[in-house]
Parts: structure tokens; sequence; C-alpha cells
């Protein structure tokens, strides 16, 4: 959706969604058989599981035209992703003095992600173009592992396979370019700076130690080009 806000200045905004659910169950029997064909034992195995997938996002949008030979422009973003998987298995053996094994395991992940930048334009002459912006994202996700076993009369937790994992980034970047446009040559030359950082923990349980790490550096990219 845009809007005028005058004859110089639009604003925009964007909405969308997505939602998925899923239910899937499997099974598998393997039989295993004798030199004469007899069978001496059966595994069954089961396997249930529910997905949901949801998503939703929000663009804000704006340009400003100062001049006959500038203008402004901002973009907005927000995305947001939720994950949510539940398992369910049983395994059996199928013969006298056999033995049955439950487990489970629910996965809920979440992604959160925000950028905005801003651009501006500047027509130095009618063959002369100069470009410059700011651009920024950030990035949360939270992912948790739960798997618990049964041991016949309640869940236990399998800390061997459980986790927590978090991680966090953001990327700033300032840029600037200028391009020269004749009847038989052109060129651009731009210049980018950019700045990351990150950080990722490994939560630990009874079984399991806590780990993370991070880093955080930043560097400058030239570009350009020569063309006739």
């Amino acid at each position: 959706l845009d809007y005028y806000v005058t004859s110089k200045t639009t604003l925009g905004v964007g909405l969308g969604g997505t939602f998925i659910y899923r239910n899937g169950i499997n099974n598998g029997l393997a039989k295993w058989q004798d030199a004469a064909g007899v069978t001496d034992s059966t595994i069954s195995t089961e396997n249930k599981s529910k997905s949901r997938f949801t998503n939703g996002a929000v663009n804000l949008n704006a340009r400003h035209t100062i001049s006959s030979s500038q203008d402004i422009s901002a973009d907005i973003d927000w995305l947001h992703y939720s994950i949510s998987t539940d398992q369910f298995f049983n395994n059996q053996l199928l013969t006298a003095g056999g033995y049955r094994e439950l487990s489970r395991g629910n996965i809920p992940t979440t992604i959160t992600i925000f950028s905005g930048k801003v651009d501006h334009t500047l027509k130095l002459d009618k063959k002369t173009t100069l470009q410059s912006g700011w651009k920024s994202s950030s990035t949360n996700t939270d992912n948790i592992a739960s798997y618990q076993n049964f041991d016949g009369s309640q869940w236990i937790e399998d800390y061997s396979k459980s986790n927590h994992f978090i991680y966090k980034e953001n990327i700033t970047a300032f840029y600037s370019s200028i391009e020269k446009k004749d009847d038989r040559l052109s060129f651009q030359a731009g210049l980018r700076y950019e700045n990351t950082g990150y950080k990722a923990d490994q939560l630990g349980n009874a079984q399991q130690k806590d780990s993370s790490f991070s880093r955080h550096y930043g560097g400058f990219f030239p570009s350009g080009y020569i063309s006739y």
C-alpha cells in the first residue's frame, strides 16, 4: 500500500504472513530370518510428528524528493519466524521377552530479523550521480531441542541430546559511490565500510557444559569499473 503525502513524498506499508501445519505418521517393520527363511525376530518402529510454521513480515518505506537533483528514501523491515516440531518414537521388539522403547522430542525455534536503510541520491550534473547510504540489520535466533525417554513410569530428560542454542548478529554498513556517463566512456567508483558482530551461546545442562563464541570485525570494500 502506497500513500502520497504530498507530490514530493510517498509512504508505503507492506504486510505479509504464512501459517503451515502438518501431521505425519510413519510405521516401519524390520524382520530378521534364519537361513531357512524362518523369522527370528521383528522390530516395529512408529514415528509421529506435528510441525507448525508461522511467520509475519512488516515493511515501512518512504521516499522524498528534496529537489530536481536529489532525493532520499528509507526502508524498514521486520520479520519473525516461529517453528515448532513435536516428535514421538515407539520402538518394539516383537518377540518373547522383547522390549519397548519410547522417546519424544520438542524442538521450538524463533527467528527475528530487523533491518533498515537510508539512501540519498544527488545529481551533480546531467552525467554525474553521487549515491550514499546507510544500512543495518539485526538477527536473533533462539533454538531449543528437548528430548525425553520413558523409563516405564515417567518421562526422563535425555541430556545427551537436549540443548539450547542462542545466536545474535548485527551488521552495519556505510557506503557511497559516484557514477559518470559520457557518450562513449562511463565509470563508477565506490567505497563501503561494513561492521559485523555476533555472539553465540550453547547453554549446558546436567551433562553438557556451556560453550560460547563471539567475534567483532570491520572492513573497507572498494569497488569500481570503467567501460568504453
